[in-house]
């Protein structure tokens, strides 16, 4: 099964894995806050909308692509809906500082091997400057910092947990639904998505990787750390070239419900470890 990948900070196009997925709800920090008169929403709206809007597909940014809540659907026709979308994803924009916003990272590494003019990396630039002032001087809340969230999360995983929930052992043994066995492409992690039947190879794996445990778990817009649905519905059912499998009915999902409501649970009673993801 191929999974590729769509980092922690995504502007992924078509083809994009395993996007964070969308946040389609209105419970985020942001929902209903952002004010018509804000000049960082009118910068967007101008400068920045019809740039970002070049990323929509099912398979990635669409708004209204695969299901699931969380951080990197953010393209529509209209401004209004792209924005409201855009600051409600932690890991695009992350803080809204330039130097790691998902939206320029991604651009500056050569994503999908699009090309940005110096103009439109300007006005992203800018517009992203223009949010980070505002939020700082309260006239919009201020931002999730996702990569913290995740941090916290990977130390509050155990493989106690893990074991426990059966991960290694369900997810080992999954196949697509031509019997083709995940383990056979993602034993060793190829295409930015790892899982493995021996348990201390797995759990380490997603503890110390960012991008190994973004295709389990995400970040949505309220800064809660949700189950990456988008990205097991694009492989399975999106993506033409990916063997297809149900995304939600087979052997690993269960076992990820376990394994995320452990973890959800060692969180809540303050019994969390130090971080153990990597730089």
């Amino acid at each position: 099964m191929r999974f590729t990948l769509a980092l922690v900070t995504a502007l992924a196009v078509a083809g994009c894995v395993g996007d964070i997925p969308a946040d389609t709800g209105g419970t985020g920090p942001d929902a209903g806050t952002t004010t018509g008169g804000s000049m960082a929403r009118t910068m967007y709206k101008s400068n920045v909308h019809a740039i970002t809007n070049r990323c929509t597909g099912a398979a990635c940014h669409s708004v209204t692509g695969a299901a699931g809540g969380g951080s990197s659907r953010f393209s529509d026709s209209s401004a209004d809906t792209s924005y409201d979308a855009i600051v409600r994803a932690p890991l695009t924009v992350g803080s809204f500082a330039a130097a790691s916003a998902g939206i320029l990272t991604k651009i500056s590494a050569g994503h999908n091997g699009i090309t940005y003019t110096a103009g439109e990396i300007s006005s992203i630039t800018s517009w992203l400057d223009r949010e980070k002032t505002e939020r700082n001087n309260g006239t919009n809340p201020p931002p999730v910092d996702p990569i913290e969230v995740l941090k916290t999360w990977s130390g509050c995983m155990t493989l106690a947990n893990f074991n426990t929930a059966q991960m290694s052992q369900k997810w080992g043994s999954l196949a697509a639904l031509n019997n083709q066995k995940c383990l056979n492409c993602h034993g060793g992690g190829l295409y930015g998505f790892v899982l493995s039947d021996v348990p201390q190879t797995f759990f380490g794996a997603i503890t110390t990787q960012k991008d190994y445990l973004l295709k389990y778990f995400t970040v949505d817009g309220a800064g809660k750390v949700i189950i990456n649905m988008a990205s097991f519905t694009n492989a399975g059912v999106t993506l033409a070239d990916h063997p297809h499998f149900d995304p939600m009915n087979n052997l690993g999902m269960p076992a990820l419900q376990t394994f995320y409501m452990s973890t959800l649970a060692a969180q809540a009673a303050g019994t969390c470890g130090p971080s153990t993801l990597m730089p």
